[in-house]
């Protein structure tokens, strides 16, 4: 998004609220003198701001001079980019780099058209250090396939139903992993019938899984989602005066939100292994994402990634505004399917599914069965009971 330099601060606030992430501000001849951009949600500390509006009109030159002085006040978010441009662009990115090493900021060329993100190129894997990546988590992984017979005779409680699955007698469902993460091996529960495993992903820590979701997204990306999400989002009859949640929303492969919001509605991400996602309107923290209520949340290819799903029901279920508001999730993995992959650990098969939703406190209102590029696609709408 454009803004004049001549518009004041409350004006700039109001636009980057409004923005995809990144402010270009331009003098009347459409030529650019600063750019913002942003990781994290809060951008100005309004007090502060407030007050320097009062005390005096702000002109174009101390206007950036004291956007600066707040910045290392700490009043504006030390994530924030900013990057004074001359004809040179390309120059300016780097230099900018030298001092903000991390920084995920918009290209934008000289007469303020928007290019692309751009991350430093110093921080992104070459193919030699991809390539030593992958072979890390091929050879961790091996290492933990030696000693996969501690789980010959093992009893585990299933995260569906709570009941208990011993590894001895139950059935197995074994594949191995696409991303090097060795052999897989799943167990049907007895009870609810859900496929679950394998049992050296369940076993990590919070912190271990956290660490190898980073490392698998340094080196592998994702194909494109959007399009699944949207469709996710559209069976719950969405109104644009209300608030919605993608849950696990995913880093740089979907552009649902930014679609979503272009089309008017007020749509928000949470994705805690977000990769420089460059978007105000997506949060990382779990912790954040407590203090915020929503009328509606939708979720694609998330729930077979849950070590806990029902604890994590109940925890959007906690955001939800009121009893009106609904839940739709979406994925293939209502049946067993796509079991290529180590990140997938729970399948929804058979009547686990409705027992995961009414244990987490839910109700199926609706069930869809559609096909999108020739894969099925499955959405469950849930109710709260």
């Amino acid at each position: 998004m454009k803004i004049s330099e001549n518009q004041d601060v409350f004006s700039l606030i109001q636009a980057f609220h409004c923005s995809d992430g990144y402010l270009a501000v331009v003098d009347d001849n459409n030529r650019l003198v600063g750019l913002f951009g942003r990781k994290e949600f809060e951008l100005f500390n309004r007090k502060e701001l407030s007050s320097l509006n009062e005390n005096h009109n702000i002109d174009d030159r101390t206007f950036f001079q004291n956007i600066c002085d707040l910045m290392h006040k700490g009043y504006i978010n030390t994530h924030f980019s900013k990057i004074i441009c001359s004809d040179n662009l390309d120059n300016d990115v780097r230099l900018f780099f030298r001092n903000h090493p991390f920084a995920y900021v918009p290209v934008i060329t000289s007469d303020g058209k928007f290019i692309k993100f751009a991350v430093n190129e110093a921080n992104i894997p070459t193919d030699a250090s991809r390539k030593l990546t992958r072979r890390v988590i091929a050879e961790r992984w091996k290492i933990y396939d030696k000693f996969s017979y501690i789980y010959d005779d093992y009893d585990f409680l299933c995260a569906i139903c709570n009941g208990t699955i011993n590894t001895k007698s139950s059935k197995k469902k074994v594949t191995a992993c696409i991303f090097g993460g060795g052999k897989l091996i799943r167990y049907a529960c007895p009870h609810c019938g859900a496929i679950v495993g394998p049992l050296k992903m369940l076993n990590l820590t919070q912190e271990e899984l956290d660490e190898d979701y980073r490392q698998h997204y340094s080196v592998f990306q994702e194909g494109d989602t959007t399009e699944y999400e949207i469709n996710t989002f559209r069976m719950l009859e969405p109104q644009k005066d209300k608030c919605y949640l993608n849950y696990g929303c995913g880093g740089e492969w979907s552009r649902s939100i930014q679609v979503l919001r272009e089309e008017g509605y007020d749509v928000w991400g949470y994705e805690p292994f977000a990769q420089s996602s460059g978007s105000e309107f997506i949060i990382t923290d779990a912790e954040e994402l407590k203090g915020h209520q929503y009328d509606g949340i939708f979720s694609n290819n998330l729930l077979e990634h849950l070590a806990n799903p029902v604890e994590e029901l109940k925890f959007m279920k906690s955001l939800l505004r009121d009893s009106d508001s609904n839940m739709a999730h979406s994925t293939p993995c209502y049946e067993y399917r796509y079991a290529y992959t180590r990140f997938h650990l729970c399948f929804l098969v058979g009547k686990s599914a409705d027992i995961m939703f009414r244990n987490a406190g839910l109700a199926p209102y609706k069930h869809i069965e559609t096909f999108l590029h020739e894969n099925r696609y499955i959405c469950i709408c849930l109710k709260q009971s």
